[in-house]
């Protein structure tokens, strides 16, 4: 991972860069697969990293997976966006690490994790997927892209085809 300019290096100090992954569970799936794959590849000498699930997908086998990688995986359970206690609840937990960064992956995920490191003044990330990025007709779609155009730092895109489509989404 490249220096950047939104990374806050403090005094010139070796601090460790801590890296909050939150995502919607850890089941299966792609998202949750690539997860592992890139968390694996971070140099453990430059960054500290941890992962949220928010729900338990299909047992979270992909938690174990990191746990046995030597990177710590949080349960906040977030059952259903719409519970007024999700928000105060995962602002909470990310305050007690006290991420450098937040990236957050899934829709649970986009909409709380953005939501609340915006309130905590925290830079986000966002790595954008081509069949998300495509679905923006649904509410919840709407819902997801509206909080990414508007409280997310940075989007990484998968594929060109998916930085044109997220770009276009986040100009409306």
């Amino acid at each position: 991972m490249p220096k950047s300019s939104w990374i806050k290096i403090l005094n010139g100090s070796k601090m460790k860069t801590r890296i909050l992954w939150i995502i919607d569970g850890l089941g299966h799936g792609g998202a949750e697969r690539m997860t592992l794959s890139i968390m694996k590849s971070f140099d453990p000498e430059r960054f500290d990293l941890r992962v949220c699930a928010l729900q338990v997908k299909q047992g979270n086998p992909i938690a174990r997976e990191l746990e046995h990688a030597g990177i710590p995986v949080d349960l906040v359970p977030i059952p259903n966006l719409r519970h007024p206690a999700n928000l105060p609840k995962l602002l909470k937990y990310i305050r007690s690490h006290n991420p450098h960064i937040i990236h957050t992956q899934l829709e649970f995920a986009n909409v709380l994790g953005n939501v609340a490191a915006a309130m905590l003044a925290s830079q986000r990330l966002h790595a954008s997927h081509p069949w998300r990025a495509a679905r923006t007709e649904y509410g919840r779609s709407q819902i997801e892209w509206a909080c990414l155009r508007n409280f997310c730092t940075r989007v990484i895109a998968v594929s060109e085809s998916t930085r044109q489509a997220s770009y276009k989404i986040r100009k409306n």
